[in-house]
């Protein structure tokens, strides 16, 4: 069973690794921007035991809605969304001439990774003995 080490190493790894494909897809330069790495990455292990902290184990079934399937599912269609608004951005960026980045896709980018690695925390518990309920 996943642990909260475990937890975090998996969120830190998660968040630094979106980092760079957000911003190997967001930006026409090769460039790796160092600051949105680091945010990334400690983004990544900061949220990485969030289901833990909002459903904490108390009890040998703690697992509830945010340890749940349903949850999982909304987490995939705001993964789908988010980029999606992501992609406009940079098209919207390119299309004014503008190669900087936006706050507003840097924002959309930390939504993105903090969907991923809480995703990631469901993936890691799903695949232990007790799973994960539907609801």
């Amino acid at each position: 069973m996943p642990n909260g080490s475990a937890h975090i190493i998996a969120g830190t790894i998660c968040g630094a690794a979106s980092s760079l494909v957000i911003q190997s897809r967001a930006q026409e330069s090769k460039q790796i921007d160092l600051g949105h790495l680091l945010i990334s990455t400690g983004t990544g292990a900061a949220v990485s035991r969030l289901p833990d902290i909002l459903e904490p184990a108390i009890h040998p079934n703690h697992r509830a809605f945010f340890h749940s399937f349903v949850f999982g599912a909304l987490l995939g269609f705001g993964s789908v969304e988010t980029w999606k608004k992501i992609k406009m951005k940079a098209a919207e960026r390119r299309a004014s001439g503008i190669e900087e980045i936006s706050l507003a896709e840097i924002f959309l980018g930390l939504i993105l990774i903090v969907i991923v690695v809480v995703f990631l925390h469901l993936m890691m518990d799903g695949f232990t003995k007790k799973g994960l309920p539907v609801i």
